[in-house]
């Protein structure tokens, strides 16, 4: 398993991570910016990487190698903006109820990225089976035990990588559920374990199920 923490710059804005590709010193804040303050004036509760600007660099990298990415929930859409940006092959698919400001951020990722962002409004009920496919990558944040089982079944959850946490709304909690669901069939890659703005723990964590073990 990996731990993966970041070079923070030192400088005083709500943005400032750093990581090094191929020998260049990639700037989060210089990169990313503009567009989150762009989708900040959509009025979204901040929450998940709005507090988390040194967890961008895990986003960035765990979508390098990827062409489709499957989102489940849209939170804010930075996320989805970090995806876009840095796999610049990836298509994301984003399922949500597309409340609360949403909408609106969808077209403003739209105008960016054109085909390359695809929402997928209404119940996860029918919209997942409706838009079947094979993710690369899947993200979830807070998680309903449906949710997962809609991807593992409709979105090549049982060979995709998938990104997840432990905290968030509801009951229980992603990390929780694939972890007793798939108890030793599931293997966690690696971890981000970094700070958030208000001086909280950010963790992220990256698994699948081992190639082996197929569906329970």
């Amino acid at each position: 398993m990996v731990v993966v923490s970041c070079m923070t710059c030192g400088v005083v804005v709500s943005f400032c991570a750093r990581y090094s590709r191929n020998g260049e010193t990639i700037d989060h804040f210089a990169t990313y910016s503009a567009q989150i303050h762009a989708l900040n004036r959509f009025s979204l509760r901040h929450g998940g990487l709005g507090l988390c600007p040194e967890a961008l660099e895990f986003f960035a990298q765990s979508v390098q190698d990827k062409r489709v990415v499957c989102e489940i929930g849209m939170g804010t859409g930075i996320s989805a903006l970090v995806f876009l940006l840095e796999g610049r092959n990836v298509t994301v698919h984003e399922f949500d109820v597309g409340g609360d400001g949403k909408r609106q951020v969808s077209i403003y990722l739209r105008s960016k990225f054109e085909e390359r962002f695809k929402p997928h409004w209404g119940d996860f009920h029918i919209e997942i089976p409706k838009n079947a496919m094979q993710c690369d990558l899947i993200y979830v944040d807070a998680v309903h035990p449906a949710d997962a089982e809609l991807a593992m079944q409709h979105l090549g959850g049982g060979s995709a990588e998938w990104l997840y946490h432990d905290g968030g709304a509801g009951d229980v909690k992603a990390r929780e559920y694939l972890l007793e669901q798939y108890k030793d069939n599931w293997n966690e890659l690696s971890i981000s374990d970094t700070r958030r703005t208000d001086g909280r723990r950010c963790v992220y964590y990256k698994g699948k199920l081992t190639p082996s073990s197929g569906l329970p």
